[in-house]
């Protein structure tokens, strides 16, 4: 529709009366209709779960390696030619296996010697005896046969040892660490050709601090972890505390037995170690990401009251960590049911569709319906 054409003055009347009536209506609305929409509150989702009663015995935490349960590096005791070298490294041995042989002929024929010399020895000695008891011998040569038989007799006993000798055996059954020498090579006496490391049980060595040594005792449990097998706990026990601290690092050496029947813990692997001790840890504790700090830089936490479907925070003094947790010293109950998943998408108040952490919803007072929806 085509507006009438007014002059100015007109239209100024015209708009001032429009905007009155609205006003009005504005007002009217305000004072008689009390169904007026207001802005809804948002609810958001978090995880819970109870706060942790932890007691059991109190651990000291080490690093530390493992190590063989013995370690043997054994030698030819006669020079030679090598002949036959047995295993090789990573091979497993037992108690008396042969590890490796030089040529035996020289020493073979030198026991033969000895053996002759004995022989002649023993049967001047006889004739000397005879001679003796017909007093046809000055007693002075006699002597001197009985020390010949004598020497004759150590001789072949020295030869026959050092025929021995040019053979290498394992001393106590292990696994081959080394071996350091070949067929053909010439071996000299007393040069380690095979190191054998008895890897069962292994026991890891492990550096304790003067200010902790006084709680570890011979026979005291331990679990004892490697990283480089997937963490998987071993039963440890103490063996051995040293009495003497390190000059350098000012620590006491450990050693914890673990059994290794399979041989897969290996010497020089690093090894995480938990000592029980005779004291308790008795504390709540609560996962270390459950912990915020406020705008003061003071730590809290979020504690839900399922009767008002909200959580408000608490100032919370935290003690010791305990692997992911951390103990709550003093600011909330033993029966708090605290926010550990959502916790920075709160704030004082908030009200929360709280899900249990094995993935429950958080049931409702009485009388409010049940479940949260």
């Amino acid at each position: 529709m085509k507006l009438p054409t007014l002059p100015g003055r007109y239209w100024i009347v015209l708009t001032l009366a429009m905007a009155g009536v609205g006003a009005a209506a504005l007002l009217f609305g305000a004072e008689g209709d009390s169904a007026v929409p207001q802005v809804a509150e948002a609810t958001v989702s978090v995880t819970i779960r109870p706060v942790t009663r932890l007691d059991r015995p109190e651990y000291v935490a080490l690093s530390g390696d493992v190590e063989g349960w013995s370690t043997a590096h054994v030698g030819f005791m006669v020079p030679g030619r090598v002949a036959r070298v047995g295993p090789r490294e990573g091979d497993a041995v037992g108690a008396g296996d042969l590890l490796a042989e030089l040529e035996p002929r020289d020493y073979e024929l030198n026991l033969e010697i000895a053996a002759a010399q004995r022989e002649r020895a023993e049967d001047e000695h006889r004739r000397a005896v005879a001679l003796l008891q017909q007093n046809g011998i000055a007693e002075n040569d006699f002597h001197k046969a009985e020390i010949a038989l004598r020497l004759a007799r150590a001789q072949e006993e020295m030869a026959a040892k050092k025929l021995a000798d040019t053979r290498v055996l394992a001393p106590f059954g292990g696994v081959v660490a080394r071996r350091g020498v070949e067929p053909g090579e010439q071996a000299g006496p007393g040069m380690p050709v095979f190191t054998i490391v008895r890897v069962d049980p292994v026991q890891v060595r492990v550096g304790v601090p003067e200010a902790e040594i006084a709680r570890v005792a011979v026979g005291q449990g331990a679990t004892v972890t490697v990283p480089a097998l997937g963490g998987l706990p071993l039963e440890g026990r103490v063996r051995l505390v040293g009495v003497a601290a390190d000059p350098a690092s000012r620590t006491y050496t450990v050693k914890v037995e673990v059994a290794n029947p399979d041989r897969t813990l290996r010497p020089g692997m690093i090894a995480e170690v938990r000592i029980e001790t005779d004291d308790r840890v008795a504390a709540l504790t609560l996962p270390a990401e459950a912990v915020v700090r406020d705008a003061d830089g003071i730590t809290r936490v979020f504690v839900y009251l399922p009767e008002e479907e909200r959580v408000y925070g608490r100032r919370v003094q935290v003690g010791t960590a305990y692997g992911r947790e951390v103990e709550i010293r003093d600011g909330i109950e033993a029966d708090a049911l605290v926010v550990v998943g959502g916790q920075h998408r709160v704030r004082e108040g908030s009200r929360v569709l709280a899900t249990v952490e094995s993935g429950e919803l958080a049931e409702r007072p009485a009388g409010d319906g049940g479940l949260l929806p």
